[in-house]
Parts: structure tokens; sequence; C-alpha cells
């Protein structure tokens, strides 16, 4: 991939676009905080008690519990995580990442 890294803002619970930047070894950043996510309620929350109670799980979404994704606290942590002077913990992340989705395709 010709990409460094992404930075993703999820707006659903799960997204082809992290699995594909997952599967490119791409490196994806992502909100620490639940209030950065912009998740729309569920078609079967009749209430706004079932919707908090829905998302209160965010933190057993793939963007909380997969290896290798990054978490930054705020647009200057992200700039911080992302600067030059980090390009090599990014290329040992990008290869790490590679290595693990060259391993998970040999075991299919």
């Amino acid at each position: 991939a010709k990409f460094r890294a992404a930075a993703l803002f999820p707006y659903v619970s799960f997204s082809m676009t992290f699995e594909e930047l997952g599967n490119l070894a791409v490196p994806i950043f992502v909100p620490r905080h639940h209030s950065k996510h912009v998740y729309d309620p569920p078609l079967y929350t009749a209430s706004k008690l079932s919707f908090i109670s829905h998302f209160s799980r965010l933190s057993n979404f793939e963007t909380f519990t997969r290896a290798l994704v990054v978490h930054f606290d705020s647009l200057a942590d992200l700039f911080a995580k992302l600067a030059p002077a980090q390009d090599a913990r990014i290329a040992a992340l990008r290869h790490t990442m590679a290595a693990r989705v060259a391993a998970s395709r040999r075991e299919r």
C-alpha cells in the first residue's frame, strides 16, 4: 500500500475499510475516547437508555481489541504519533502487521 498510515473515526461497529487497511498492513490509528466515535443508533434501540447500553460495550469492538491498532487521545497526539521522527516506529508496525497477515493467510 502507498499510504504510510490511516486515521479512522469509526461510525459503524464494523467497517470493511478497517479490515482492508489491516490486510494491506497499513497502520491504523483510532481515537481512544468513545466520544470521538460517531455511531448511529441501531434500529432495534427503542430508547435512549437502550442506545447507551448498546454502546457501553464499545471497548469490545474491533477498533479497541484488535492487536496493532494504535489509539490516540487528540489530534495533537495523532500528529505526534505520525511525525517524521516516528518513521522507524511506523515502519516496524507495518512490518509486524504484514508478517501477521502473511501468517494468517498460510493458516487458511
